[in-house]
């Protein structure tokens, strides 16, 4: 195995959202600047969206992670550069002022708000081109308008990190502005060095901080390398997963990975008698606001592969045909269960647990009925069912059967949102890090990444955890 040595000011771990939008902003400040990313360098362009090669080289374990739980919670990560952003939707959301003053209230979070936080979200959107859709939205939002303005209920159009360029026939070219396609090319120009297929296996640490680094390389052909890097500082930024599980690698387990929270969601694909899955929307930009924040309906990814995935083998043979008349949506809730991040003895991986709690057992209730009236008033000729087996839903009253005989612990339940597992503030009891992201007792680690925010933020928290990031590292960048 080959040794390497580097010597850096600041590593920052994770080039994700938050990591990314870290990097950036120390390499702008003329900082030098390793970014680790233990994921390849692949571009938007370079796998098909939406694909099972992307699921394979982007996704973590292509996909196939599971909080363990009854029942269980399928959630996705990123494993690329650019992390999360890679994969996402790129929907764009605020946080509701309300939210972040109860943050501010019960974790302590000194000189935080939405009004101290908006410049960070304004740099941000002007870095990533965030813009609603031009013209008339797709097919699958359009089916989810529909049967919302019959019900009379309230919609809104999310914009998202997307950028749009009229043709000259008149017709719009949309690309995703990932941290691939805007913020790292950034940090790259200003001079931050940028390392791939860099696993951080630990931190090594003396007298309350953080010395140097041990990491695991593996180039594409096959040969392995263990790297130490040297630093000053070191930001974290794994996500909400990754982060806990490299600190607690690392021996730092007080308030880590304690407390992850989730947003999750059950899924519903609903057969039209007409196509309404087009591709290159992605995923529906269209959500359903009557109900929010403790309820959100909307559409999901509908990619064959996506459909396959979620209706099994048989099913979606039988619908090959008549693929293009399914799309996918889903109810999503605020989790009100806590889970754990711990470490498997004697390997690298995280084994996460979230338990759903009768609150969320209820809420999903309450969702898949809402959700299926919804497809039904927009004109769904069949649901099928989050669970396989389950009879096919062709009518209000097969639903209301449906669920009369739901067992949640039979549901297929997923996740994209994670978050809070090693939440900030000034209350040492309860918080891993302090208002600022730097982590309690020690002199020079960092988190910066969706694993800070304190609680469930009830959006999709892509915004929020890059304003947090830009707004950490500056205050960072303040005082040294």
């Amino acid at each position: 195995m080959l040794q390497n040595r580097l010597d850096c000011e600041v590593l920052v771990v994770g080039s994700g959202p938050g990591g990314a939008n870290t990097a950036y902003l120390l390499a702008q400040a003329g900082k030098d600047v390793i970014l680790a990313e233990e994921g390849e360098n692949l571009t938007v362009e370079q796998t098909p969206a939406y694909s099972l090669e992307e699921m394979k080289s982007k996704y973590r374990h292509g996909g196939m992670t599971v909080a363990l739980g009854k029942p269980s919670v399928a959630y996705l990560e990123g494993c690329c550069v650019g992390g999360g952003s890679e994969i996402n939707a790129g929907l764009y959301h605020y946080p509701s002022p309300e939210v972040l003053e109860e943050w501010v209230k019960d974790f302590a979070i000194r000189d935080f708000g939405f009004g101290k936080l908006e410049p960070f979200f304004k740099s941000c959107e002007q870095d990533i081109s965030v813009s609603s859709m031009p013209g008339q939205v797709g097919s699958a939002s359009l089916k989810l308008q529909e049967g919302a303005r019959k019900l009379n209920w309230k919609t809104a159009q999310i914009p998202r990190c997307w950028k749009y360029e009229c043709l000259s026939d008149g017709t719009w070219h949309s690309s995703r502005q990932s941290m691939t396609e805007t913020i790292i090319p950034k940090a790259l120009r200003h001079g931050c060095r940028l390392l791939t297929r860099a696993k951080v296996k630990r931190l090594c640490l003396k007298n309350h901080r953080a010395d140097h680094a041990l990491v695991s390389s593996v180039t594409k052909a096959g040969e392995q390398s263990l790297t130490t890097i040297n630093f000053r500082q070191v930001f974290v930024c794994g996500g909400a997963v990754q982060t806990p599980a490299l600190l607690r690698r690392s021996g730092i387990k007080k308030n880590i990975g304690n407390s992850l929270r989730m947003h999750p969601a059950i899924r519903m694909v609903a057969k039209f008698s007409e196509a309404v899955n087009e591709e290159q929307e992605g995923v529906p930009v269209v959500q359903v606001e009557e109900f929010k924040p403790r309820l959100t309906l909307g559409g999901s990814y509908s990619a064959l592969p996506h459909l396959a995935l979620w209706l099994g083998p048989q099913r979606i043979q039988k619908l090959l045909p008549v693929w293009k008349n399914l799309a996918m949506f889903y109810a999503l809730i605020v989790g009100q269960g806590a889970g754990t991040v711990r470490n498997i003895p004697w390997t690298d991986e995280p084994w996460v647990r979230m338990p759903l709690t009768r609150t969320d057992a209820s809420s999903f209730r309450e969702g898949l009925e809402l959700l299926g009236r919804l497809l039904f008033a927009a004109g769904a000729t069949e649901i099928f069912p989050p669970m396989q087996g389950l009879e096919i839903l062709k009518t209000p009253d097969d639903l209301k059967i449906f669920l009369g005989n739901l067992s949640l612990n039979k549901m297929d339940i997923s996740t994209i949102h994670l978050f809070s597992s090693c939440p900030m503030g000034e209350k040492t009891e309860l918080c891993a890090v302090d208002s600022y992201g730097k982590l309690h007792g020690f002199k020079n680690i960092y988190l910066n990444d969706a694993s800070i925010l304190p609680s469930a933020p009830r959006v999709n928290p892509q915004a929020l955890i890059m304003a947090i990031a830009r707004r950490n590292t500056a205050k960072f960048l303040e005082n040294i």
